[in-house]
């Protein structure tokens, strides 16, 4: 496995565990026994999620353009 698949892997991998987070944490929200902070939480998760996938489109990209394998 070459570094550029590794890396991939990981950021996906992060982006998909902070996206279950934060529907785990906006299910106990609305689950009525929830407080603020699970709403935060699963704000602040989604908001990672959205970043890393767009960090691993732009790595992506960029590893393809100088022939990283």
């Amino acid at each position: 496995m070459s570094l550029r698949s590794v890396h991939l892997f990981f950021i996906i991998a992060s982006a998909v565990l902070s996206l279950l987070m934060g529907v785990w944490a906006a299910n106990a929200y609305r689950s009525g026994l929830g407080s603020l902070s699970y709403l935060v939480t699963a704000a602040a998760s989604l908001l990672v999620a959205g970043i890393l996938s767009r960090y691993a489109v732009s790595f992506a990209r960029r590893a393809r353009r100088i022939g990283l394998d």
